[in-house]
């Protein structure tokens, strides 16, 4: 009969399962989104358009997916319209072509895994939810030792 599926690393130390799922997405994503936009790039030729696509699909996207009806839609893009807007005017002014930022955002999206890991009453999921938050706070750790490398070099 049959013999049963080996188990994966998720199985034994989610922490590092989950932290390979992140490193694996930071280099896949980027190359992938850039990959579309350029061929939408060259396909539409205004980048404009693309980005303004790109933007209303998502925020259809996060209206849509958990709206009841019609009403509760519209409610739900009243409410969700001035965060796009803020995140527009960030990306656009401060952020841009910053690709750190954006690793690094990627890179500490594992602390809230983390964090859903610790509420779990069984005890080998709250260590593991203690790791991935240690693995999620790796980028500021770092970035708060370079700057008080510099702090002190000065």
């Amino acid at each position: 009969a049959g013999g049963g599926s080996p188990a994966s690393i998720n199985s034994y130390v989610p922490a590092f399962g989950e932290f390979l799922d992140e490193v694996n997405f930071m280099l896949i994503a980027p190359f992938a989104v850039l990959g579309v936009l350029f061929v939408w790039w060259r396909v539409i030729g205004k980048i404009n358009l693309v980005i303004l696509v790109v933007l209303l699909v998502l925020i259809f996207q996060s209206v849509v997916s958990p709206a009841k009806d019609f009403y509760h839609a519209g409610i739900l893009l009243a409410k969700s319209i001035p965060y796009w807007i803020l995140m527009a005017f960030l990306i656009l002014k401060y952020i841009r072509f910053n690709l750190l930022f954006y690793a690094v955002t990627f890179w500490c999206s594992i602390l809230f895994v983390g964090i859903r890991y610790l509420k779990y009453d069984t005890s080998i999921y709250q260590v593991n939810g203690i790791l991935m938050v240690l693995f999620g706070l790796v980028p500021l750790i770092l970035a708060v030792l370079a700057w008080y490398k510099a702090r002190s070099s000065v």
